[in-house]
């Protein structure tokens, strides 16, 4: 009986995630004319993506999973504004708050997730194609210790073909290492994340992620595969 609920637990945790992570698959309106699909990205831009999710939760030797269609949408809300080196600065809106995106003057893809002013930019080497280490961590949170390790790396050219048109792409990896412990508690999470650059959208046309979560003995893996489906204005 223990172990049937045990399943049961792991099956809603499962579901749980997926829901507060997805939004509503979106269908991609049919295409009227490159015009209405092909244009430099401004402020209202829309880029939407499609993809899966999948999930494995293991606790006490009792595995659960879970696969789901995915879709997300990002919007401009103010783009070329320089700041700090930055050119080509955008403002893209995400159910997760506000991310502060653009080309560094090198040609690297960089982002903040909490303000431009912060000094803490992650790195994409899109322009430089060359390996960038950090931002990294190593410190001490009242009785947590905290450390992250990050890497990111120019794998090479490639190309995409997205509503039939073939776009140019800078494929580039991200890996993480992120690990918190307390003398109650641990939790570590690997990542390793590649994106496509595509210049012509100065965005990402494709996304694939995995992690791994370990928290005191409750593991859970994710993969996300997302794909650019749709860009509007």
């Amino acid at each position: 009986m223990q172990r049937k609920y045990l399943v049961v637990f792991l099956a809603l945790v499962l579901i749980a995630l997926s829901l507060s992570s997805c939004e509503k698959v979106i269908t991609p309106d049919p295409i009227v004319g490159d015009n209405n699909i092909w244009h430099t990205p401004e402020a209202g831009t829309r880029y939407v993506y499609a993809g899966t999710s999948k999930d494995t939760v293991t606790y006490q030797g009792e595995t659960g999973a879970q696969e789901s269609r995915i879709s997300k949408s990002i919007v401009v809300l103010d783009p070329d504004t320089a700041f700090q080196g930055v050119s080509n600065l955008m403002f893209i809106s995400t159910l997760n708050g506000t991310n502060f995106v653009g080309i560094s003057t090198n040609g690297d893809f960089v982002r903040n997730i909490n303000n431009p002013a912060d000094p803490l930019w992650y790195a994409l080497p899109t322009g430089s194609k060359s390996t960038i280490y950090g931002p990294n961590v190593d410190t001490m949170i009242d009785n947590t210790y905290l450390t992250i390790s990050r890497v990111a790396e120019y794998i090479g050219e490639d190309t995409l073909i997205i509503h039939g048109k073939t776009l140019n792409a800078v494929h580039v990896r991200e890996i993480e290492s992120y690990n918190q412990s307390s003398p109650s508690s641990s939790y570590d999470r690997q990542s390793w994340i590649d994106y496509w650059y595509v210049p012509e959208l100065r965005y990402f046309g494709r996304m694939e992620t995995y992690r791994q979560h370990n928290q005191d003995g409750y593991l859970w893996n994710e993969r996300l595969e997302e794909r650019l489906v749709l860009s509007t204005k």
